[in-house]
């Protein structure tokens, strides 16, 4: 479902002349609940703090984007980038729940910011990161690139310094497929995960860019060869 500045609905202010428009928050747990009652899951988009509570309390099971990774200039004049900053209450629910955050904060707007706006849509996104992975709230790396992979975004996650080296490592390779394959757990090293290893040619903990440069691909014990 598509939560879009959803406290604009509940103020009654007019849809804005764009085609950027969400569904109606009061719908949410009602549609969610239809989904789980069919064993579906259900992710939600959203774009502001406020699109987020409302995902987390209608009980959806992943949220696709941090608040704050496309931002609103107007809005942001009006009321301060405030309006993206997740809640203390709101994390801890999203933690008992089990909600899955996928990031999608590498896009085009951030790269083309200016340097002043880049660090204040930087500080507010280390405010999420930082409450929710003090909450245990699981964050699944994800991109909105789709004629690439989830690894530049890891990359710009790492370079702005909202997770480690090792956090990243660790989402990638057992949070993330986990929120993908949830019937295919468990992953990484876990007792009866799957043989699917790759290696690089540096240490990953020291640059992450070395997860750029594959040396071996293994799948099911099975050496992968690659032909370019």
């Amino acid at each position: 479902m598509t939560l879009v500045y959803s406290e604009d609905r509940v103020a009654g202010l007019p849809r804005p002349d764009s085609d950027r428009h969400g569904l109606d928050p009061s719908l949410a747990s009602y549609l969610v609940s239809k989904a789980h009652g069919d064993r579906l899951r259900v992710s939600a988009h959203v774009e502001s703090a406020y699109d987020f509570e409302v995902a987390v309390a209608a009980g959806a099971d992943l949220i696709a984007h941090m608040p704050g990774f496309w931002w609103d200039p107007d809005r942001i004049t009006a009321k301060g980038f405030s309006i993206y900053r997740i809640s203390e209450d709101v994390a801890q629910r999203a933690s008992r729940q089990g909600t899955i955050v996928m990031t999608t904060i590498g896009t085009e707007s951030l790269r083309n910011a200016t340097p002043h706006l880049r660090a204040q849509v930087i500080d507010v996104l280390r405010w999420n990161f930082d409450l929710l992975k003090r909450h245990g709230v699981k964050i699944a790396i994800g991109s909105d690139q789709f004629r690439s992979s989830s690894v530049p975004e890891a990359l710009t996650i790492a370079q702005a310094g909202l997770m480690t080296s090792a956090e990243l490592l660790r989402s990638l390779s057992v949070t993330t497929p986990a929120a993908i394959f949830p019937q295919r757990a468990p992953f990484g090293l876990a007792e009866g995960a799957p043989a699917n290893v790759i290696a690089f040619d540096g240490n990953p903990l020291d640059d992450l860019e070395a997860i750029t440069r594959i040396s071996l691909r293994v799948k099911s014990g099975r050496e992968l060869r690659v032909t370019r």
